[in-house]
């Protein structure tokens, strides 16, 4: 019997391969790029069209200084969709990108640095539906299967090393008490914890927010 709560992410699970750009270089070389506007275009197709079948609120947007100069900008959204005539809850998403990069010849300015965050957040709440799964679990449907037999890939054993600290982890709220509790730079926080566990840029950011250690959000 098919599992109904599994009909949207099996649609929106795999991204087509002209969505799909390979990254070149940097931390993410080899891993893959998706085209934000396939996702868009999924929305649209699944639920309709922008304002009728799914919308975003833009929740706050704040800016964070790195300790080497650099500012990162932040957006958090609400992503609602429409499902069988009802109106979902918020689907959250935190997104982030580089506001002033600090180079050797000087800093530089990234004036979509907002739009881009904005995009990334999107990607981050559209996880949630399941879209381009596949991608994410950087294994695809030649390993498990194909999608349409909705399973949902096994995630491969961790090698031996730090555990990954998530917000499902018995230690994330001890975690972010700790954070709470403790008077030293977000730096040095986020150092100490990384020692200890493994983290994504995602929950990082997760954990000083809830924590209450980012700066007043800087709203457009």
């Amino acid at each position: 019997m098919d599992n109904k709560n599994m009909e949207i992410y099996n649609r929106v699970r795999t991204a087509p391969e002209e969505a799909l750009r390979k990254i070149e270089g940097g931390k993410l070389k080899g891993k893959s790029d998706i085209n934000p506007m396939w996702r868009i275009a999924t929305l649209t197709e699944i639920f309709g069209p922008a304002g009728q079948g799914w919308y975003i609120d833009v929740i706050r947007k704040w800016t964070e200084s790195a300790p080497d100069g650099e500012t990162k900008a932040f957006v958090d959204i609400n992503l609602y969709v429409k499902y069988e005539g009802e109106w979902s809850k918020p689907i959250h998403g935190t997104g982030g990108s580089t506001l002033l990069s600090i180079r050797t010849t000087g800093s530089e300015l990234n004036d979509e640095a907002f739009k881009m965050a904005y995009t990334d957040a999107i990607s981050v709440a559209c996880k949630s539906l399941g879209m381009a799964a596949d991608v994410y679990w950087a294994s695809g449907a030649s390993k498990y299967g194909s999608p349409s037999q909705g399973k949902v890939p096994v995630q491969q054993p961790r090698s031996p090393g730090k555990p990954e600290l998530t917000p499902e982890s018995v230690k994330w709220l001890p975690s972010v008490t700790q954070a709470m509790k403790l008077d030293i730079p977000n730096d040095e926080l986020i150092r100490r914890i990384t020692s200890k566990y493994t983290l994504s840029e995602e929950n990082i950011t997760l954990l000083l927010k809830q924590s209450n250690r980012l700066p007043q959000a800087i709203r457009s």
